[in-house]
């Protein structure tokens, strides 16, 4: 057995653990890198291993873009994705690294000659399966490209919004979980049995008395003041790119340029002050009927990439506020790790505050608070919605999150249609919490145990049984695939 792994991204200290335990129960791994990254974490393992950033190299001098070549692509690739999008979500290219590839026709190279790694490397590689993270930079969103039209098996790891840390495996750009929804299609053809209704209900009643978080943002990674982490992460990229070379290789376009980040990290923090002290609101009232539209973290992948086409989230919020009935308004919170972050010092929140109904929140403000006390919840995608679910609440989604598929939200496909919605969810809505109980219990059948993240922004990854119930959750899954091949 073949097991391909993306050793890229920062999560690679994980994958590398898990795939040296599957390495010694005889599963051969083949891994795709990029530059000096991870090359010490790598050197001594007994792993196939394929330079991206070699590649790219190598044949960077030798293609020329031409219309002919860019049809070929847009034929290829063009009736299943948008391959502008690929270029435009990046934000490597054209945030982080963007003098490294400065013109559109630089972009275009860059995405053809990943179009064709990926589609060299498997017809090279027989591989079984491939893993990776989220799709969010070119490099993994080409290859699951390539992989969907060769039927190969490509899929990104996440871990679910629970507060006990599952996996699930997504072999889509739509955060749809696959292994959840055939299970969830066989639970509304019957009733849950007492022990399958006995652990929903209790799921149920423990996330509203207790107001669980995601395992994953119980220990949120950011650096907020120039402290001790600061000074860590500094000088742990200063290794990085000094000792271990991260970064020299111009096709190595993840990492960040040391003094760039240190001086962008600066600038956040200082606008984080600022605006915590004497910008947001300190008090909110929750006694007048609002409806609640929390900002997300971006860049990410959720927003960027799931919601893609609401992914201006200013434009999303004056789209909503023009859609509300005159008797309710808009209650925005803005995402804490984000503060800091947006474009200018309040420029941004500027805007919205512009709109007449629109009342910006505190972002350190409970969201939960904020979930029970309105009377409908619009997200273009994240865990606010899938919480607003849980407590009953009539909740619009604008992108593609996975509780779409649970078909107890309401997933909106045009702008010109949110007006409708609102009035008639405001109006006439009822949970069905039969249904809501049979998408939890398919939720805990169709995923695995295990915990998936970046070990930077929790270290509890990293524990031996982790590492196990990972290999154990990907091995599985690729003896299932090959058995139904």
């Amino acid at each position: 057995m073949l097991v391909g792994f993306e050793f890229i991204w920062d999560e690679t200290p994980l994958l590398v653990e898990v795939a040296r335990k599957l390495n010694e129960r005889g599963t051969e791994i083949i891994g795709v890198t990029l530059g000096n990254r991870w090359s010490s974490l790598l050197r001594n393992c007994k792993f196939i291993l394929v330079s991206l950033s070699d590649y790219l190299r190598a044949n960077w001098d030798k293609t020329e873009i031409s219309d002919e070549l860019l049809d070929e692509y847009e034929n290829r690739y063009g009736s299943d994705h948008e391959l502008s999008f690929f270029i435009n979500v990046d934000r490597l290219i054209n945030d982080v690294n963007k003098r490294k590839f400065r013109t559109w026709e630089d972009k275009l190279k860059f995405l053809v000659l990943h179009f064709k790694f990926w589609e060299e490397f498997f017809e090279k590689y027989d591989i079984d399966s491939f893993y990776s993270t989220g799709t969010a930079f070119l490099g993994l969103l080409t290859g699951m490209a390539v992989a969907q039209k060769r039927s190969e098996r490509f899929e990104s790891i996440y871990t679910t919004r629970d507060d006990e840390p599952r996996i699930v495996f997504v072999k889509n750009y739509d955060d749809c979980w696959t292994s959840v929804n055939v299970v969830y299609e066989e639970l509304l053809k019957r009733q849950l049995t007492s022990e399958e209704g006995e652990f929903a209900k209790n799921y149920l009643k423990q996330f509203r008395q207790k107001a669980t978080k995601p395992s994953y943002m119980k220990h949120s990674w950011h650096i907020s003041s120039f402290s001790a982490p600061f000074i860590r992460e500094f000088l742990q990229r200063a290794k990085r790119r000094i000792i271990h070379k991260w970064g020299k290789d111009r096709f190595d376009y993840v990492t960040p340029p040391l003094l760039g980040r240190a001086l962008k990290e600066t600038k956040v923090i200082m606008k984080r002050r600022i605006l915590n002290s004497f910008y947001f609101p300190r008090n909110t009232s929750l006694n007048e009927r609002y409806i609640f539209s929390p900002l997300q973290l971006q860049p990410e992948i959720a927003i960027d990439v799931c919601g893609k086409w609401y992914s201006n989230q200013i434009a999303v919020i004056e789209n909503i506020s023009k859609s509300l009935p005159l008797n309710y308004k808009l209650y925005v919170k803005e995402h804490k790790v984000v503060v800091g972050r947006r474009e200018g010092l309040s420029s941004y929140y500027d805007k919205l505050q512009r709109l007449p109904n629109v009342v910006l929140i505190n972002p350190y403000e409970d969201s939960h608070k904020l979930i029970r006390n309105a009377d409908l919840v619009v997200v273009v995608v994240g865990t606010v919605g899938w919480e607003a679910l849980l407590y009953g609440k009539p909740v619009i989604t604008l992108g593609n999150v996975f509780f779409n598929d649970s078909r107890l939200v309401r997933k909106v496909r045009s702008i010109r249609d949110l007006k409708g919605n609102i009035s008639d969810l405001l109006n006439s809505y009822r949970l069905d919490e039969e249904n809501l109980l049979k998408y939890i219990v398919a939720i805990r059948a169709g995923t695995h145990r295990g915990y998936f993240n970046a070990p930077h922004q929790d270290k509890r990854v990293m524990s031996n049984d982790n590492i196990e119930k990972l290999a154990t959750a990907i091995y599985d899954e690729t003896i299932r695939y090959i058995n139904n091949a």
